[in-house]
């Protein structure tokens, strides 16, 4: 349940288990063993937008621009603090303990993101802000406008048709690759191995493929998973087909 108020969000999920990101979003750091205020053993993932709480039974959103400010806990003479609090634009304090993780690392990549502002989206000079009667023509009118609407549907269906076997194609042609590129990985782990992976997953159209230097100890689940939800598309199409 929401803490004191708080404007935390449901955060919805794919069917991997991980979260659905928005246009532009990227994972920034992901931690886990992670504890807000009384609930434990969350999964802290931070993002260029948002900051996403992961368990079995709880899954919710804090939006980084509803954080107004960020307060690590002092650290001690003999021990170090694990405490980061978010102080939320509604007055709600929340407060976090990393336990896996160094809390100024989280500290650090939290502050740097926010100070970039991602979320935040200009819209090109150019763009109208009307297109009043964008959506009528003379063409488009009578009998014949329905024939050509017809044919138009057709086409995009055979397009379609024909994007699912591309997607299905360039999977199958790409298996023995990804196959080799995961024995590597589980080999002999290297930044060089991880960029050809990422190079991999963005040359077949995935968006923000999962990193060694975000996921850390989860790097594998976090790409196994990223992977089913990537073939969910081609697979889909082909089972329309």
């Amino acid at each position: 349940e929401n803490k004191k108020g708080c404007s935390m969000d449901d955060l919805p999920l794919l069917p991997s288990g991980r979260p659905i990101m928005l246009t532009g979003e990227v994972e920034v750091l992901v931690v886990q063993k992670v504890q807000m205020e009384d609930l434990e053993g969350l999964l802290f993932r931070l993002t260029t937008h948002r900051v996403l709480l992961q368990r079995a039974d709880y899954t919710k959103q804090i939006h980084l621009q509803n954080i107004d400010k960020l307060e690590a806990e002092p650290h001690g003479w003999f021990s170090k603090s694990n405490i980061l609090k978010f102080h939320l634009r509604n007055t709600t304090i929340l407060q976090f303990s990393f336990f896996s993780v160094d809390r100024d690392l989280v500290f650090q990549r939290l502050s740097k993101t926010m100070q970039k502002k991602s979320w935040v989206q200009e819209l090109p000079s150019n763009v109208m802000t009307t297109n009043k009667g964008a959506n009528f023509s003379t063409t488009s009118a009578g009998i014949g406008g329905i024939i050509r609407r017809q044919e138009e549907k057709h086409e995009k269906t055979n397009q379609s048709l024909s994007q699912a076997f591309a997607d299905l194609s360039a999977l199958m042609d790409n298996a023995k690759e990804m196959v080799l590129l995961a024995q590597k990985l589980k080999a002999n782990h290297s930044n060089k191995e991880e960029d050809d992976v990422n190079d991999f997953m963005l040359n077949m159209g995935l968006e923000s493929p999962v990193s060694k230097s975000t996921a850390g100890n989860l790097f594998h689940v976090e790409l196994s998973r990223q992977l089913c939800d990537f073939l969910q598309v081609p697979l889909s199409r082909v089972r329309e087909i």
